[in-house]
């Protein structure tokens, strides 16, 4: 069952009316050992009294990845098609990119792999 879906039951048996407690043990007899913790429906319980009607994750903050882009995979696959000898960082500093994006894109995107050492 995914978190989500737990979630729903929490909701469902706040509205019903039941306490953190005995929604825990409604869950532990149903769910075993994937059921959620204490307080994590003791949290959900709470956000529910706030008022919250969604049971999904809110947004979270921080910087969306804006680099890898097709312009950007297709710039990194030509450098590496004109030499494949380049290492990570040089390729990284070539497009201005972190090693860490550069290392995704070849792997994620182009399945560029290191085959021998």
């Amino acid at each position: 069952m995914e978190k989500s879906e737990k979630r729903v039951v929490i909701k469902y048996f706040y509205l019903k009316g039941l306490t953190p407690l005995q929604i825990k043990e409604k869950l532990d007899s149903t769910l075993k050992d994937s059921s959620p913790s204490y307080s994590t429906v003791k949290q959900w319980v709470s956000e529910f009294k706030k008022g919250r009607t969604s049971t999904s994750d809110d947004p979270r903050s921080g910087r969306p990845v804006e680099v890898t882009t097709p312009e950007m995979i297709l710039k990194i696959h030509k450098i590496v098609m004109e030499d494949r000898r380049l290492k990570v960082s040089e390729i990284a500093e070539a497009t201005r990119m972190s090693t860490e994006r550069v290392r995704n894109i070849l792997h994620e995107y182009l399945s560029i792999r290191k085959l021998c050492a």
